[in-house]
């Protein structure tokens, strides 16, 4: 599915499977861009320097007399509130820590041993972030005892849904037959094309050859643009068919078993395994998938028709104008599809769409097919329990219903956004100094890059009006949970329908306020960061400065980076893909995103598993942006306060380091990671953001500022000869 925003992080996915509810994410919009603040003017006629000199000296008469009864800041007796929150602060950071690790050599041990040596991976987790995950659990456990103590209108009705295993176990597979017996009454392909068609409208999303979304156009971000995009395999992503498929062919024989269909014979299971493989053989990877130029294909409706062939019939549920274009986003695969399904038999392909009908259902059934959706998690993820059902309905209601839990959340949670919003600011200024500053971008380039930065929209903590949540829960029905979920799918397929034809509506989040994550949206030019995030250990109102721009700084670093990665940048000021670089800043640049790339490549998660350089070369861009900048912002900010001083006090006195070096600690210790090895590698397949540890290294290793303040020298490993300086 194509994801057209680039997500900070995406480590912490639980253990909640992929529902038929889940409607596809429509662009995110730009909201009113903050207000910035007006800044008092230095140049002072003489009178009001004397006045402001008298009012000085009158304050600090009233100080001096009043110091015996009011604890100043600063003084001996610091604050009791600010003391407590420094030595949590502390003691949450230095116990993480392994400070026998020389930092030069191997930061992120340095950063995080102590906690790798000791967190144990729940048995039912794929992966855990200490930071991420902390904030995920204690946010997932907060609203799932707010579904069940309160009568949140919509949210607690699906929760309990949820939580009725005896009501799921008791209607066992009936909620199935009606799907599979229309499935079965194909008389041939086009029939069965035109079938899931059908069945996409009607709330039943099984992802069959290819799934149908509606989002922004990418050469015009104001309207919106209907996208075919590849899917339908049982595993994660193509190259895993390159491999043994020995596990896969036992785990849809499990399918089966525990289907309406009963077992399948030896020669229906190879015919169908098989025809994954061809499938998995004509999709693009994910790294050709980040490349917009190849997945930007539009085509009429007629030309789109003849392409598909036999499986034309899937476009007739949906009312497509003549007049409308679509994306056939991977055209090569489409125009190979009909190939390849045509040496398959009809039962094979039924047997195909059945298993899809499985693999999206089974969660939401009884107790036989919930063990199937977890043998699914164990062979992918290597996960040998499941959660308990109350956190497991408590992570899938927030993520069917993310928008009205999120609103809830908010509700629920006090945050105090304003130093967040200072330090984005001030990110933003460091890196329109930055454009004048890094040799690939010409004069030229760099005032473009300059009115692109002053056009992004920030949206901060959650959205300025909620959308009308009576309007469309009201046409879900919440008779059972299976029921809940294909309703709750039909109505925001038809929600998406009605709008194609509609200007894009630039008020619409992306992500819940309650995620813990962030992300920018390249076609609007917008960066969001949720409440979610906006919480310790990424960021506290009084913590010091270097924890805050080590921590949220470098997120909303990381955000606005992407606006001039190698994906990012290929889109102007307005979100059109369109080319506003001068030819020799962008093949400068080019050679240095190639430079990144190959150091991510030779990144080894396990022998002879690297990291793929092409697909994480995005966000390990965004990664060094943002922590140069955020060093640079933050920088600046000890330049022009007076409390510099008293940061690098209480950061020796508390934590034993420079300010400094807590500005790096504090970024590091966000990808203190741990990881099933199963996991581990289907990331480096699959996910856009390389590992943790590399992250951390990659990074660092590329920011000759950190060398300097830990003193690290040439030719260590954080030190290298050859680093690819970006920014």
């Amino acid at each position: 599915m194509p994801q057209k925003y680039a997500q900070l992080g995406d480590t912490e996915q639980g253990d909640v499977d992929i529902t038929v509810a889940e409607f596809e994410v429509l662009e995110s919009k730009p909201g009113r861009r903050c207000q910035r603040c007006s800044r008092i003017s230095r140049c002072c006629k003489w009178s009001m320097g004397v006045l402001l000199l008298l009012a000085i000296i009158v304050m600090a008469i009233i100080v001096l007399s009043l110091k015996g009864y009011i604890e100043l800041p600063g003084s001996n007796n610091t604050n009791t509130t600010n003391n407590a929150l420094l030595q949590e602060s502390a003691e949450f950071v230095l116990g993480a820590m392994d400070r026998s690790v020389d930092p030069c050599s191997d930061f992120y041990r340095y950063a995080c041993g102590a906690w790798l040596a000791s967190y144990q991976l729940p048995k039912d987790e794929p992966s855990h972030t200490r930071s991420f995950g902390m904030l995920r659990d204690a946010n997932i456990a907060m609203l799932g005892q707010l579904m069940q103590s309160a009568e949140l209108e919509y949210v607690s009705p699906a929760y309990r849904l949820c939580t009725d295993l005896a009501r799921l176990d008791a209607r066992g597979l009936a909620p199935l037959e009606p799907y599979r017996q229309r499935i079965e009454a194909a008389g041939d392909l086009p029939a069965l094309a035109t079938l899931l068609g059908q069945l996409s409208t009607e709330g039943m999303r099984l992802g069959a050859f290819f799934s149908l979304v509606v989002e922004a156009d990418d050469m015009n971000s104001s309207r919106y643009l209907v996208t075919l995009w590849q899917s339908g395999l049982t595993l994660p992503d193509p190259s895993y068919y390159q491999r043994d498929t020995t596990s896969l062919a036992a785990w849809i024989e499990q399918a089966f078993v525990a289907s309406p269909d009963g077992a399948l014979n030896s020669t229906a299971l190879d015919e169908l395994v098989e025809l994954e493989r061809q499938l998995a053989a004509a999709m693009y990877s994910p790294s050709q998938n980040r490349d917009v130029s190849q997945v930007y294909n539009n085509v009429s409706v007629a030309e789109a028709r003849t392409t598909l062939g036999q499986l034309a019939g899937f476009l007739d549920a949906f009312s497509l104008q003549s007049t409308e274009v679509l994306n056939l986003a991977q055209l090569n695969y489409f125009r190979a599809l009909g190939l390849v399904l045509s040496r398959r038999s009809l039962g094979t392909l039924k047997n195909y769409v059945k298993l899809r009908l499985y693999q999206s259902t089974f969660h939401l059934l009884g107790q036989p097919q919930r063990a199937v959706s977890h043998a699914y998690r164990e062979m992918i993820y290597g996960t040998s329990s499941s959660p308990s059902r109350d956190e497991y309905c408590s992570s899938a209601i927030s993520a069917s219903m993310p928008m009205l839990v999120g609103k809830y959340f908010v509700e629920q949670n006090s945050i105090d956004t304003a130093e967040a919003a200072e330090i984005l600011e001030h990110l933003e200024q460091s890196y329109s100094v930055s454009f004048g500053q890094v040799d690939w971008m010409d004069a030229a380039t760099a005032s473009a890059a300059q009115q692109k930065l002053e056009a992004i929209t920030n949206k901060v903590g959650w959205p300025a009006e909620w959308p009308d949540f009576a309007a469309f829960y009201g046409n879900v029905q919440f008779s059972d949970y299976f029921e809940f979920q294909v309703s709750l799918a039909r109505t925001a397929a038809a929600e998406a329908l009605l709008q194609r034809n509609e200007t894009v509506d630039r008020e619409v989040w992306g992500m819940s306020p309650s995620a813990v994550n962030a992300y920018y949206s390249p076609s609007f030019n917008e960066i969001v960061f949720p409440l979610g995030i906006l919480q310790f250990p990424f960021y506290r109102p009084g913590n010091l400065k270097a924890m805050n721009y080590g921590g949220i700084g470098t997120v909303q670093g990381h955000e606005l980076g992407h606006a001039f990665d190698d994906g990012g940048s290929k889109y102007d000021a307005q979100g059109y893909l369109r080319d506003w670089w001068t030819p020799a800043s962008r093949s400068l640049f080019e050679a240095e995103v190639q430079c990144v790339e190959q150091q991510f490549s030779r990144f080894e998660v396990a022998p002879g598993v690297s990291v793929q350089g092409s697909l994480v070369v995005g966000e390990a861009l965004g990664d060094i942006g943002g922590v140069a900048n955020a060093y640079q912002a933050y920088q600046a900010w000890r330049l022009s306060s007076d409390d510099a001083n008293s940061e690098d006090e209480l950061a020796a006195e508390y934590f034993n380091m420079t300010a400094d070096e807590l500005f790096f600690v504090s970024f590091g210790q966000l990808w203190c990671s741990v990881a099933s090895p199963d996991y581990l590698v289907m990331l480096t397949s699959t996910d856009p953001h390389p590992p943790g540890a590399f992250r951390v290294q990659g990074t660092l290793s590329d920011m000759p500022q950190f060398a300097e303040v830990f003193g690290c020298a040439a030719g260590s490993t954080y030190n290298p000869a050859a680093a690819c300086v970006v920014w």
